[in-house]
């Protein structure tokens, strides 16, 4: 094919993908998601010589059987002006591909397969199962009432709504305690010192304001639910909340450069990208300062403050390794047992739940059936990061993350995609040279 009919091929990938859009901050609706493979025109996964002479350097193994991963990620990545990426793919708890796209900073700086990325609300993937992993150990119980776990932290005598004593573990897991959807309390905290700007400042300012509804009366995503989990994960293992999920979950794995993410731009890690490069996004305030100053939007964010609804930085290949130890098949090993699997995906039984129509709420993941097994995911946004994790029922767990805003919905739909046009599975396994210290 020569050159003119590829920038022809592309021409239609990109005018039937950058149609007006509202570019924003927030969560993709989960019910408008979809989970099956899509109804696309081939065209959209551009084709070899598109992507070698117009598409962004990639690195990592390349893999033959997985080149509609390449050609696909490659085409989102032109059409909305994203300068890098992180993608990852197992089956059957075996790392098939795994690689870098793009540039990762303004110096020209090639992402590669461990370079991390901010993952937002995907963070909540590792809180839940962070709980649930407690709940095996019989350290926790989703029973448990959450103001007696955190009465090291809140003085009862400060709540003034008492139906906060009624609020379980489990309510936090599944977005339905009533807890206030209040994300800016980021200002009022920041309004009282920067270092009072603090996860556990923001419980003890939330604990103070009415519940928004009778928990258990309703489902409402809320990230503050999974504040509420790193603080009681805290007060159970007497351990800062990061430092229990390396220790207990992230070393054992094998995965060692997840990190806390940091809020401003001259303090991310020598391996993490930047956000938002050549995407013209808005200055915003920014929380992490007592000024008023106004920043690059995905620098307007108090990174620590978020850390256990949407804090991590990871690679794509991190979140998929970290997965294969909670998707129900057989290699690894599970951290958490059958009964708790299963009561990570079942639909749960709550009086809002009058219909049998799904996706539903899961703990930690949006859940849809799928013949005899389940499809999970969960995706996160946060100003110049998108990102999301899905589990298959027939054995796959990908990731993808890029340092720029993007249609979620259309990358999703062109992953299933481009999964669809895999020849075969290859027969690789690349988890040893990507986690060479794991010891299971």
């Amino acid at each position: 094919m020569d050159i003119s009919k590829s920038v022809m091929i592309l021409t239609v990938f990109l005018v039937s993908l950058l149609a007006p859009q509202k570019v924003n901050s927030e969560e993709v609706s989960a019910s408008k998601k979809i989970r099956s493979n899509p109804s696309i025109n081939a065209e959209h996964i551009i084709d070899d010589q598109a992507q070698r002479v117009l598409g962004p350097k990639i690195s990592g193994k390349y893999v033959p059987e997985l080149a509609s991963f390449d050609k696909a990620i490659s085409g989102v990545m032109l059409a909305w002006n994203i300068q890098g990426g992180s993608v990852a793919l197992a089956k059957d708890g075996k790392i098939i591909y795994a690689r870098g796209f793009g540039i990762s900073d303004s110096s020209g700086k090639e992402v590669l397969p461990d370079s991390l990325f901010r993952v937002a609300s995907v963070s909540k993937i590792i809180t839940g199962m962070a709980i649930l992993r407690l709940c095996n150990e019989s350290k926790l119980k989703l029973s448990d009432k959450v103001v007696p776990l955190l009465k090291e932290l809140i003085n009862e005598s400060e709540i003034s709504d008492d139906r906060w004593k009624d609020i379980t573990v489990e309510n936090l897991l599944y977005h339905n305690s009533g807890i206030p959807q209040n994300d800016a309390w980021a200002k009022r905290i920041k309004s009282v010192s920067t270092d009072k700007n603090t996860p556990s400042e923001a419980v003890k300012y939330l604990i103070g304001q009415r519940l928004d509804f009778t928990p258990g009366s309703q489902n409402i995503y809320n990230n503050q639910n999974y504040l509420f989990l790193g603080r009681v994960i805290e007060c159970v293992t007497g351990m800062k909340y990061s430092d229990y999920v390396k220790k207990e979950l992230l070393v054992p794995m094998g995965i060692l450069n997840m990190e806390i993410g940091r809020s401003k731009k001259n303090q991310k890690y020598p391996n993490e990208v930047e956000y938002g490069l050549g995407q013209n996004l808005p200055k915003l305030e920014s929380v992490s300062s007592m000024s008023d100053e106004m920043v690059d939007a995905p620098y307007s964010y108090s990174l620590e403050s978020m850390d256990s609804f949407g804090g991590w930085i990871a690679s794509a290949a991190d979140l998929v390794r970290f997965v294969t130890f909670f998707d129900g098949f057989s290699g690894p090993k599970d951290f958490i047992d059958e009964i708790f699997w299963q009561k990570m995906v079942y639909k749960p039984e709550f009086p809002y739940i009058k219909d049998q129509t799904d996706p539903w709420q899961g703990i930690g993941w949006q859940v849809r059936k799928n013949g005899s097994g389940f499809n999970y995911w969960h995706c996160g946004s946060i100003w110049g990061t998108k990102s999301e994790v899905v589990r298959t029922t027939d054995g796959y767990v990908w990731s993808w993350i890029f340092n720029g805003e993007v249609d979620q919905n259309v990358v999703d739909q062109l992953m299933w995609l481009a999964k669809s046009k895999m020849p075969k599975v290859p027969d690789i396994n690349l988890t040893p040279e990507l986690f060479p210290h794991s010891n299971l």
